[in-house]
């Protein structure tokens, strides 16, 4: 049966179902049970949103006196109108045609209500998976069809593209599933089990080199955004500002998780010394073996290779004083970034590193401990949040969140409908003609 029919055959009727604003409360009491929500579909958002002087509103549609749908709608001013944006939602159930048809049907006349020159919708459900490489694992289009019933209703899909954006929710992100780690007899020895290669590698070395974390309180933000700045002038992209980061504190509370992570050289120094008095004392040890035994190949291979580590540690004690005396501190930062914490998932949303000390994997013990806090809340996603898409291994930030295990998921992008054709066919020509 076509899907057009499909729908027809499911003709809703508004008796049984309510377009209305929803209030914070129940909101969130149905956002937050959505497998497809985050922290963009919550009333903290909104209230972020509202504080900025965003028009937003929570809006939800009833069945028989019950919510089964949900988004945070914001209406922004364009030439000729205004725009109304659906910034990851709706939370819905897509298979339910009778009620994707009473949803969308009701906000194309909110919309026209308001003003509206045209809807953009960029759902958060999860078109397709990947593996790191780039190979295809599920696409689940066929079962929720939502491409299918947006077209069918009159959403234009715009082309799907790969690279960064800083304008809106990131069409391809990393995440990893939690759900049979939060089951397991040992959900903590589970998930360090889960990394990969690379991950386990670095997150060891974490701990030799004496890295701290400490969250962050409102005095530490402007350290925060000094960090966050070092790395957008680094890397060539517009960081938010300090205000922006101060509201998100102030909407999220507890649920904001800003942290830094800190070297702290004499740990690290005095970590160093013990290896390396502990290598010397074998050395020595080994030295009067071959005195004894001057054939002894076995005993000259190991002196050989503890001198090798030895020298290792010496040079990392010299480059680390180095280091402090620059700093003129006994402790540094040495990256920083801030989570997003709701019951659907916890997200990993802005860092920062200093390029100074990039060869300490500093990133790498937050993560872990992050995912640790979602485990024990019982969390069942961990999203990384953004990736390029691009899978020829250029994109560094894929390879180090890809070390903790986890898919690459393509979202559907944007789907635009226009709700006043003759005025937003001006506007597109008008932007056209502006080169935007």
């Amino acid at each position: 049966m076509a899907l057009a029919e499909l729908i027809q055959g499911q003709i809703y009727n508004m008796t049984d179902y309510k377009f209305l604003e929803l209030d914070a409360q129940t909101f969130d009491e149905f956002a937050l049970t959505q497998p497809a929500g985050n922290f963009t579909l919550t009333s903290d958002y909104a209230q972020m949103l509202a504080k900025r002087n965003w028009d937003v509103q929570m809006m939800g549609l009833y069945e028989n006196g019950q919510v089964v749908a949900a988004a945070l709608v914001t209406t922004l001013p364009v030439r000729f109108g205004k725009l109304m944006q659906l910034d990851g939602g709706p939370l819905l159930d897509f298979t339910n045609h009778a009620i994707v048809t009473a949803f969308f049907n009701e906000l194309k006349k909110y919309a026209q209500a308001k003003g509206a020159l045209y809807v953009s919708v960029m759902p958060n459900n999860v078109w397709e998976t990947y593996n790191v490489d780039g190979t295809l694992q599920e696409d689940y289009e066929s079962e929720q069809q939502l491409l299918a019933q947006l077209t069918e209703l009159g959403y234009q899909h715009q082309p799907v593209a790969k690279g960064w954006s800083t304008s809106s929710a990131p069409i391809w992100q990393f995440a990893k599933d939690l759900q049979m780690i939060n089951q397991a007899e040992n959900p903590l020895t589970e998930l360090q089990k889960s990394y990969e290669k690379d991950g386990k590698y670095y997150l060891k070395k974490t701990v030799q080199f004496g890295i701290t974390l400490r969250r962050l309180g409102h005095d530490d933000l402007p350290a925060f955004k000094q960090l966050t700045q070092h790395t957008a002038d680094r890397l060539n992209y517009e960081d938010k500002s300090l205000d922006f980061y101060e509201r998100l504190m102030d909407s999220f509370g507890d649920h904001a998780h800003f942290y830094f992570v800190e070297m702290d050289f004499a740990a690290f120094i005095n970590g160093q010394v013990k290896k390396r008095d502990e290598l010397a004392q074998r050395i020595e040890q080994l030295a009067q073996r071959l005195e004894n035994n001057p054939n002894n190949k076995k005993a000259a291979n190991q002196k050989r290779e503890f001198t090798d580590q030895m020298q290792q540690h010496v040079k990392r004690i010299a480059e680390v004083e180095l280091i402090q005396a620059k700093a003129e501190a006994n402790k540094v930062i040495v990256a920083g970034a801030v989570f997003l914490e709701t019951p659907n998932e916890l997200t990993y949303l802005y860092s920062g590193t200093y390029d100074e000390y990039k060869q300490y994997y500093g990133p790498y013990a937050l993560q872990n401990h992050m995912m640790e806090l979602a485990v024990k809340h019982r969390i069942p996603r961990y999203n990384f949040y953004g990736i390029s898409g691009i899978f020829d291994g250029s994109d560094g930030v894929l390879n180090f969140k890809a070390g903790f295990g986890g898919v690459v998921e393509k979202k559907y992008g944007q789907f635009i409908l226009p709700t006043s054709p003759l005025k937003y066919s001006l506007y597109k020509g008008i932007k056209r003609l502006l080169g935007r």
